[in-house]
């Protein structure tokens, strides 16, 4: 296993029995076989344990690539009992119970790594290329195992919040007892349950286990696993964009990072990457009066652009309170803190300073935009629908937006959909060939990874530069790679998506748009010849920046 240079004091090696495939639901904790190795590296905060990593190569291969659509924040980022909260009450979890909430979120804020803040015990990395027979023999000696995150009785009664057959309570920190499961396997097994920050419905090729590792890791390690697992044909990511979270008003919680703390925290990421990440800082309304002089203090802070989540429960424009829910303590309260003496006319009002604020600097959005997401409350997904859009776009048409997801996958893989969902995606393309500034991602759009997904991805978007040839923009000069990274880590094949879209763009009607979709279109959309002169990044940041934009074509 490789430790993160320069982070590493002491390293603790750890096996823990985490089934991963389909039978995870059924948790047979006596199959070793199909065990996940997780590794953690311990992490006392000091000055060595943070210095800028070295400034990476620019590789000139194919041309850099541009991830416009990732994160890199860990459980600290959110809070994650009123999240839990929340999800058992809508029935995703079958446990809507505050305690169990608690409990899990005691584990997880506990076992979740911190680059940056001095309060980290370890944190974590993984290698599964070591072959399962031999990772028994990386267990560390019983005396360096980390203690446990539960006390005898909490850990008692988390296994009867489970009901898991075969589970009962741990006395020992020994994780290799058949049938006796560490506090790390319940967190996980607990957290698999309640699809914490994960799709609503598990995916055929869901690899819960890893979303639950990284997610759990400390902030460079996460960035140094986002570097690994973006690569195609020896090529990396030269550049990632990753967005905050800002959901603390959205249910009523805290984070374990305080919001000042967490814009601290994303620009000591971008300056240790040596400008290769930087970042967008989070737009939540529900902070009310506060929510443009948030936004402005972010940007002054580093962030580059600003990030737009409506299914935490609001439109672009049109707003309408929703029903209060009919059950759920924890829903109705949530409920409440988002929109007690909070109108639909005031929403909008909101959303219009943020947007004239936009307009005015020309500062660049981006906004989830598909039905599907991590919604608050029930159908919030559809809050992102484009037609709110099309709405704010025709009062400020010169706002500079990026359509995450580009409407969802039903438009662009129509033999997976599984909804009427496609016009979504249909509009998205309207817009960014109406307006001159506004363009789209291909974040998450998992159907890429099926057998023949490429093609299909390809034959879509041939469809979809021939039906707009006429448009006042041409879509070719629209649509940016994004992966969504780390919610892509919630699936076994995450390591090969930024390789089937460079799969897609073999296509010969397609290969003359490659530099466009892959970086050229995303400095544009960016700025990123400006952001290079920024005096808000250091040196090396924009020494970086500098050299990564003489590999791109970028149209005017």
């Amino acid at each position: 296993m490789k430790a993160v240079p320069g982070l590493t004091e002491v390293a603790i090696l750890m096996n823990m029995f985490f089934n991963l495939d389909s039978a995870v639901r059924i948790i047979s904790l006596t199959s070793a076989a199909a065990a996940i190795s997780v590794g953690f590296t311990g992490c006392q905060t000091t000055p060595r344990c943070r210095p800028a990593l070295p400034p990476p190569v620019v590789r000139p291969k194919a041309g850099p690539v541009i991830d416009v659509h990732s994160h890199m924040f860990n459980a600290h980022y959110v809070p994650v009992q009123q999240i839990l909260e929340a999800r058992g009450e809508l029935g995703e979890t079958g446990i809507a119970n505050p305690e169990f909430a608690w409990l899990v979120a005691k584990g997880i804020n506990l076992w979740t790594g911190d680059s940056f803040r001095g309060r980290c015990i370890f944190s974590r990395t993984s290698d599964n290329r070591v072959p399962a027979s031999a990772r028994l023999a990386l267990g560390a000696p019983q005396a360096d195992y980390p203690k446990s995150v539960f006390t005898p009785r909490e850990r008692s009664k988390l296994v009867e919040f489970l009901r898991v057959p075969g589970m009962r309570p741990s006395t020992t920190n020994n994780m290799f007892l058949e049938g006796i499961p560490s506090d790390g396997r319940m967190l996980m097994i607990a957290l698999e349950r309640a699809r914490f920050l994960a799709e609503e419905q598990p995916k055929p090729d869901e690899d819960f286990g890893a979303f639950v590792n990284t997610l759990t890791s400390a902030e460079l390690n996460i960035f140094e696993q986002a570097k690994r697992e973006n690569e195609a044909d020896g090529q990396e990511v030269g550049l990632f964009i990753q967005h905050m979270m800002d959901v603390e008003n959205t249910y009523d919680g805290k984070a374990q990072i305080t919001w000042k703390n967490q814009l601290s925290c994303y620009r000591q990421l971008d300056e240790a990457s040596s400008g290769r990440v930087l970042h967008f800082v989070a737009f939540d309304p529900f902070s009310r009066k506060a929510a443009l002089d948030r936004v402005k203090r972010g940007t002054k802070e580093g962030a580059i652009g600003i990030k737009l989540y409506p299914p935490s429960g609001y439109r672009a424009t049109s707003n309408a309170v929703p029903p209060e829910p009919k059950s759920g303590e924890a829903l109705r309260q949530q409920w409440k803190h988002r929109y007690s003496k909070l109108p639909g006319a005031a929403l909008d009002a909101i959303l219009d300073q943020l947007f004239r604020y936009c307009t005015n600097l020309d500062i660049p959005l981006l906004a989830h935009c598909s039905p599907q997401g991590f919604e608050a409350g029930t159908n919030y997904g559809t809050n992102s629908d484009p037609v709110y859009w099309a709405m704010a776009l025709a009062r400020y048409p010169t706002l500079r937006i990026c359509f995450g997801h580009a409407g969802g996958e039903d438009w662009w893989f129509p033999s997976t959909s599984f909804s009427n969902w496609a016009a979504y995606g249909s509009n998205v393309v309207e817009l960014c060939t109406t307006y001159s500034n506004a363009y789209c991602d291909t974040a998450f759009l998992d159907p890429i990874l099926l057998p023949g997904g490429p093609n299909a991805f390809a034959a879509r978007l041939k469809s979809e530069l021939d039906r707009t040839h006429d448009r006042p923009y041409k879509f070719s000069d629209k649509i940016i790679y994004g992966s969504d990274w780390h919610m892509l880590t919630q699936l076994k094949l995450r390591g090969q998506y930024l390789k089937c879209f460079k799969d897609a763009f073999r296509d010969p009607e397609l290969s003359k748009f490659e530099a466009q979709f892959f970086a050229g279109n995303a400095a544009r959309f960016l700025k990123l010849s400006d952001v290079a002169q920024s005096k808000t990044l250091n040196e090396n940041q924009r020494s970086y920046l500098k050299a990564l934009l003489g590999q791109i074509p970028i149209k005017n």
